[in-house]
């Protein structure tokens, strides 16, 4: 009897331990924070005990039929630091404000796997190298922003795939290409900003 009653308490243990661990996302976006520097601790409640990230600064989600992240607005918290790769496992991500702060490196290629993706704003930082190839997987994207970092190289030509971007701002960068080339595809752009860079062309509608 004792046998049985010890054996079931472990196994209730284990279901609760398993039932209060964090989420996935929860996972990804303190992979994300591990990353960063946050002078201010804005980012102070980001709690490894909790079982899912939806009450933590700058984090929304969707509660049916459950918790999923679709909004991480960072924006102005003079945050620094890399920008991890583990943000690309936030595959329900619809909105990504990161802007006003002082992130450097690259702009993470597996951002291409949030797919859902509709607002990036990643302006006024030190973001450097090329924008990835990747980007042209957001095929669900409306306004990208990234003026004001340290971007080059040239515009990826799969950014053709994105025919329902209507707001594009790169201004600020060393950023080349022959837009005309890469975006022929995009119909809906009527919003395009490009000072400050050596792009040509411009986008069509039709």
């Amino acid at each position: 009897m004792g046998g049985r009653l010890v054996e079931f308490l472990l196994v209730a243990t284990l279901l609760v331990s398993v039932s209060e661990e964090l989420n996935s996302e929860g996972q990804y976006l303190l992979e994300l924070k591990n990353g960063l520097q946050d002078e201010l601790n804005f980012l102070s409640n980001w709690n490894s005990a909790d079982q899912t990230p939806c009450g933590w600064t700058g984090v929304k989600c969707t509660y049916q039929p459950q918790p999923l992240v679709w909004s991480l607005d960072l924006h102005s918290m003079n945050l620094s630091g890399m920008l991890s790769p583990s943000i690309g496992g936030l595959l329900h991500l619809k909105h990504l404000d990161l802007s006003y702060n002082q992130f450097r490196g690259d702009i993470p290629k597996e951002i291409g796997n949030c797919s859902l993706l509709t607002f990036l704003y990643l302006n006024e930082n030190g973001l450097s190298s090329p924008i990835p190839e990747e980007i042209g997987n957001l095929t669900s994207l409306e306004e990208f922003e990234a003026y004001n970092n340290n971007l080059s190289g040239s515009l990826p030509r799969s950014m053709g795939n994105l025919q329902i971007l209507r707001k594009f701002r790169v201004g600020g960068n060393v950023v080349s290409g022959n837009i005309l080339q890469k975006c022929v595809h995009v119909r809906a752009c009527n919003c395009l900003v490009l000072l400050k860079t050596k792009l040509e062309g411009k986008f069509l509608k039709k």
